[in-house]
């Protein structure tokens, strides 16, 4: 199979089309690099959880990423009140099944505004408190 023969321009075009097709694979590979990096959901500290759950309206992602966290430490917690011994962190809660998670959305925010000395303990912990403190087991 032989190779068509191109003059000039037409090699040019074609090296710039790949050229421009290869530039714009990088900047969007760069894009989602970025922002797999940045929007992480495995928070090390109550102040990184509670700047994603105070992000500014438009901040989806942020946002999502904290109800989603707060969502698993809720279900973890809540199975433990099966086995209380158990417990998530030493914490268990006992909300109803139809606490929406909103309302524990609510409750984990609120308590991180109003306790802002302890944001520097593990996220996992203080959801977890949080919940145990406005739900408790009967």
């Amino acid at each position: 199979m032989t190779e068509p023969d191109l003059d000039d321009d037409e090699l040019e075009a074609v090296m710039a089309s790949t050229l421009r097709w290869l530039f714009a694979a990088v900047a969007v590979i760069a894009a989602v690099m970025s922002v797999s990096a940045a929007a992480r959901a495995d928070y090390e500290t109550g102040n990184e959880l509670y700047a994603d759950c105070t992000a500014p309206n438009g901040e989806n992602a942020r946002l999502g990423f904290c109800q989603g966290y707060i969502a698993a430490i809720a279900d973890a917690a809540h199975q433990s009140s099966q086995v209380p011994t158990l417990g998530v962190l030493g914490e268990v809660e006992c909300a109803d099944k139809d606490v929406p998670l909103k309302q524990m959305f609510d409750v984990v925010t609120r308590y991180l505004a109003a306790h802002p000395e302890t944001r520097n303990i593990a996220a996992a912990s203080l959801v977890a408190h949080a919940l145990a403190e406005a739900f408790p087991c009967k």
